[in-house]
């Protein structure tokens, strides 16, 4: 008799909770709350819209080639994709073109907006797996390459989630997550949307991965001296829209790469993008192909070299001191013993806009012309006896 009894009240009880859940479900889904959620997967393809994307995803032609042709990976981000530049006079176009005077070309974009070095890295996997290349070049945005390395996230402050690398004891571990791997699966359930965010939150993922990072850049809070307000989101002068992402207590800034002195978490950044280099590179050559790292300067750094020494900017009551020099020193720490090519930008209408610094079609034009001047010039040099 008890066994009955504690069976029916058992039973009386799930029950009770079925219903009082179901309840809770129905009345969610008449409020609409919370609002379904999406499956989200670590890393991303081209958001370029009404486009011709390539196998892969990227903004780009068919990877399409021929025995004779000499096959070449453009490796990068947002400056490879050239958004802001009709299909003819993206990076990998221009480039064939220059080059084809001298033969037979193929060249072919890997890489979109917001990729840093390790989205780049298992990219080519990705390529070198179904496809050749005689050679790679990787297009680095020194002024973001590091911090998106740095961070599980993309800008702003828990953005999207991306794979990323980790480096212990001079040791590259990882990825966190393969490209294109599921994150979080969408809830069917109202209530499963809850479980999701609280289970398998996004917010809160960079300060968790800032614990196993080193200290950044303690910016100095009494300063009297000059100041530059050019990183104040406030000062009505400033128009990048983007500059209240700036986040400058964590060194997931742009800025992050010229701050004197550099900081722990700056030479961990460092580090890791040239590990990562490293291996794109050996990566590149186990397959045959030649690497290259591809640096394209502006006339802008031209003009920070007559800057002061060191610049103290104001930013949320606090003082950043900047050195180009330190930047300088940055870049060497990273590129050292890499074989690079060098493309300088002359002309001063180089942008896209006031508050867009990627190049422009013109300047990608004179960009890959003396690109192609390079590469013609390696593969002469190579091929002599």
């Amino acid at each position: 008799m008890k066994y009955k009894e504690t069976g029916m009240g058992m039973f009386v009880s799930f029950a009770t909770i079925a219903v009082a859940v179901v309840g809770v479900e129905g009345l969610l889904r008449i409020v609409d709350y919370p609002k379904w959620d999406t499956e989200i997967t670590a890393g991303w393809r081209s958001h370029v819209e009404n486009e011709a994307l390539n196998e892969f995803g990227f903004r780009g032609q068919p990877i399409q080639y021929a025995d004779k042709d000499f096959v070449i990976v453009l490796l990068g981000d947002s400056q490879v994709e050239a958004a802001a530049c009709p299909p003819q006079s993206t990076p990998e176009r221009l480039l064939e073109h220059y080059l084809s005077a001298s033969g037979a070309f193929k060249v072919f974009t890997i890489g979109t907006a917001g990729y840093g070095n390790d989205q780049e890295y298992l990219a080519l996997q990705e390529y070198l797996a179904r496809h050749r290349a005689d050679m790679v070049l990787l297009w680095q945005t020194f002024s973001n390459d590091v911090w998106n390395n740095v961070f599980p996230t993309h800008m702003p402050k828990d953005g999207a989630i991306k794979p990323t690398y980790v480096l212990k004891e001079d040791k590259l571990e990882g990825p966190n997550y393969q490209l294109g791997e599921v994150v979080r699966k969408p809830a069917r359930t109202k209530i499963g949307v809850f479980l999701n965010r609280i289970f398998n939150p996004q917010k809160g993922l960079d300060e968790y991965w800032e614990r196993f990072l080193p200290p950044p850049y303690a910016p100095l809070v009494n300063y009297s001296g000059p100041v530059a307000p050019d990183w104040d989101p406030a000062d009505p002068d400033n128009r990048n829209p983007f500059l209240e992402n700036e986040n400058l207590k964590t060194e997931k800034s742009h800025f992050a790469i010229s701050l004197y002195p550099a900081s722990k978490r700056t030479a961990y950044g460092l580090a890791l993008t040239r590990k990562l280099l490293g291996n794109i590179e050996s990566l590149s050559k186990s397959r045959g192909a030649a690497f290259f790292v591809l640096n394209v300067t502006t006339p802008v750094a031209e003009g920070v070299t007559a800057q002061p020494a060191v610049v103290t900017h104001r930013r949320d009551r606090s003082f950043y001191q900047t050195s180009f020099q330190q930047q300088r020193a940055n870049q060497a720490t990273v590129y050292d013993g890499f074989p690079s090519f060098s493309v300088n930008v002359t002309m001063a209408n180089w942008r896209v806009s006031e508050t867009d610094a990627h190049l422009n079609c013109m300047a990608n034009d004179e960009a890959m012309q003396s690109l192609a001047r390079n590469v013609t010039a390696f593969l002469k040099k190579d091929a002599a006896p």
